[in-house]
């Protein structure tokens, strides 16, 4: 019985964990974007999705806010996308048509870990099952 519900409570942990990257929106940065738009709103470690007026799309995360482009490591590669993952990229700000930032949604996240607690909580306590017999009263 200690087994199983320890397997059980690994499994939630884990399914909890992996629902804690979920809670994150693509944010857009700026409608023109500048350098002090880019300043303001950034920070190394921030990842980022930036479309190139030619179309191009990359994925990164932020290593360095220079003073004329943004540079970073290709976290994921958009169909049709130049980089591969891992890559160390600079993108100038001249050649910016779009520019979002990935932020963690509170609400979502707050939501999400409430729900895995309750199950965790259900599911640790037997899930209100009784005793053998119980139903043959």
């Amino acid at each position: 019985m200690l087994s199983a519900t320890k397997k059980t409570l690994t499994t939630c942990l884990i399914v909890l964990a992996s629902l804690s990257n979920a809670c994150t929106a693509m944010r857009p940065i700026a409608a023109n974007i500048s350098e002090d738009s880019i300043r303001r709103e950034l920070e190394p470690g921030d990842t980022v999705r930036v479309v190139t007026k030619g179309g191009a799309a990359h994925s990164l995360q932020v290593t360095v806010i220079g003073a004329t482009s943004l540079g970073g490591t290709v976290v994921r590669t958009w169909e049709g996308g130049p980089d591969p993952v891992g890559a160390r990229i600079d993108v100038p700000y001249s050649d910016m048509a779009e520019l979002e930032v990935k932020r963690p949604s509170g609400l979502k996240t707050a939501g999400l870990v409430a729900a895995a607690v309750l199950a965790v909580v259900v599911i640790a306590s037997g899930g209100g099952s009784h005793a053998v017999g119980y139903g043959n009263r």
